[in-house]
């Protein structure tokens, strides 16, 4: 989408908030049902695609990060202050999130303090009727070894992306198109450079001592590197022998009924306020 349809939409969007002339974007369309479990209350069992009012705020779940990022670019480039965007962690560590959801900060791109929703889903408490609540520490350090080789593939890619070796190679229009030779000669240059990013299994085992000291710390710092979707779409799920989209709902519907996300519900006051 081009910058006049996104400032196009960004429009509309604030009308439907004309109220309070704020408009928040998450992620997804799932975000936008934990969000309302977390912030106290009963996530409705449809989410419109264009979003839903919440508290006077028009909410709406994209398709990805990138999505919400550029609507916060284009809403800065157009002066439309009212809008601003929230979305996964994804691993970047409980400090640096801190710092981009906890107070003075006041966006206009937040960021959970956690993986992502469905990490705050968990630090509220195991639905009562899905059996003993877990160890969290002993299912997060089960899950820590995908989250550090998920952090080697990461790096690999960036490194590849960085020196013009795409994921997927495709034909270019109006561009000539690529011989056998030139990808060879432009594959072996970039294997070369590869060997800066040094031994996979030395980065694997940084990472997994990173989650580590992370678990020893404190299960907050946990729920920062590891994928809280894990703990939704297979722990829950095979504990309940359910679908992961019925443990996501149940689960959000469970947090809305025992009060909310004290942290989340903090961060939304302060998002009204300003």
């Amino acid at each position: 989408m081009d910058e006049r349809a996104i400032g196009q939409e960004l429009e509309r969007d604030l009308l439907r908030a004309a109220a309070t002339g704020k408009v928040l974007y998450l992620e997804g369309p799932t975000d936008l049902v934990m969000l309302v479990g977390l912030l106290g209350g009963d996530p409705p069992n449809i989410i419109p695609e264009e979003g839903l009012p919440l508290d006077g705020v028009w909410v709406r779940g994209l398709s990805g990060s990138k999505a919400v990022e550029q609507r916060i670019h284009v809403a800065d480039k157009v002066a439309f202050r009212g809008v601003r965007g929230i979305v996964d962690g994804d691993g970047r560590g409980y400090e640096a999130l801190a710092a981009s959801f906890d107070p003075p900060f006041t966006g206009p791109l937040y960021k959970w303090k956690a993986y992502c929703l469905e990490n705050l889903l968990a630090q509220c408490g195991w639905p009562t009727d899905w059996g003993p609540t877990p160890d969290w520490r002993n299912v997060l350090g089960a899950y820590a070894p995908y989250a550090a080789l998920n952090q080697v593939v990461t790096a690999a890619q960036e490194r590849w992306l960085s020196l013009g070796v795409a994921r997927f190679g495709r034909p270019i229009l109006h561009q000539p198109r690529r011989s056998a030779d030139e990808i060879r000669n432009h594959l072996r240059l970039d294997g070369s450079k590869l060997r800066d990013l040094g031994e996979f299994v030395a980065i694997f085992d940084a990472e997994l001592n990173r989650c580590g000291t992370a678990l020893a710390t404190s299960l907050e710092h946990a729920h920062a590197l590891v994928n809280g979707k894990w703990l939704v779409e297979v722990h829950a799920a095979e504990a309940t022998h359910s679908s992961p989209e019925h443990c996501r709902r149940a689960w959000a519907r469970h947090v809305g009924r025992t009060g909310g996300h004290p942290e989340v519900i903090a961060w939304w006051r302060r998002f009204l306020a300003a």
